[in-house]
């Protein structure tokens, strides 16, 4: 879906055409080897699309990537959800037919991640660590990689942690640009990874609480220690560069 229909429309897209992409979400998405014709996104071991939400990927049929029918249709990760006939300039208010339309798939990731979770171990890697782990779902010592359980930091960002087990919950209340509220229940506490875009200006806190450190987790995305109980946290975008562009702008006007 290109991006200025899915933020019109309100669909959130992990791909889409864009002149700005961060270089660390693109590699995790791997949208240049998908171009290029490689489909080893979509294998059983890589757990990228896992970590961005990605719950569905659409094709359209005559274009599809050599070797991606087979590895869709023989997975029990992605199953075929419907075959649709479409264009740019039919079905804009209703299903309209034309001969212009073009046959597309839609299938859905069962092991989609959710938009925000707890994990509850902390391990440090290397880049390199971590990328093998994401893209093959393997840790260096041989153990499987679950994203769902296990955030992956840079070496020297924290030490290894590791949470007792107990009942964990977490429900995103809200997303709007630059602001996610999200809902966390646990017993003893998390590390809450958002599947969201790590990047300067980004912060976290504990509404009406402390503060929290925002980390970069499993390559790409943010994550901040939680501490049990019941909280909601709020993670915001607050740049510098924004605040600045906002201001000499307010000069402008006045």
């Amino acid at each position: 879906v290109p991006s200025m229909f899915s933020r019109l429309w309100r669909i959130p897209s992990a791909g889409g055409n864009s002149s700005v992409v961060i270089d660390r979400i693109a590699a995790l998405s791997m949208l240049a080897q998908l171009r290029s014709g490689d489909p080893s996104v979509l294998t059983d071991r890589n757990r990228a699309l896992d970590l961005l939400a990605v719950k569905y990927v659409i094709f359209r049929e005559p274009l599809m990537l050599p070797g991606a029918p087979t590895l869709l249709a023989g997975s029990d990760r992605w199953s075929l959800r419907e075959r649709v006939l479409t264009s740019r300039l039919t079905d804009r208010s209703e299903d309209d037919t034309s001969a212009e339309e073009a046959a597309y798939v839609v299938y859905e990731n069962r092991r989609a991640l959710p938009r925000a979770w707890l994990a509850r171990e902390v391990i440090p890697l290397t880049d390199g660590g971590v990328i093998d782990a994401i893209f093959g779902s393997r840790l260096r010592d041989g153990l499987v990689f679950d994203p769902a359980q296990t955030a992956l930091v840079e070496e020297g960002e924290l030490p290894p942690l590791e949470y007792p087990d107990g009942q964990r919950d977490v429900r995103v209340e809200s997303v709007h640009d630059g602001a996610i509220r999200i809902r966390v229940t646990s017993e003893h506490g998390g590390f809450l990874v958002p599947s969201e875009a790590h990047y300067p200006g980004w912060q976290a806190r504990i509404e009406d609480g402390p503060v929290l450190a925002v980390h970069r987790a499993d390559m790409a995305l943010q994550g901040a220690h939680v501490p049990a109980g019941d909280h909601v946290v709020v993670f915001e975008f607050r740049s510098t560069t924004r605040r600045l562009g906002a201001g000499a702008s307010l000069l402008g006007v006045t």
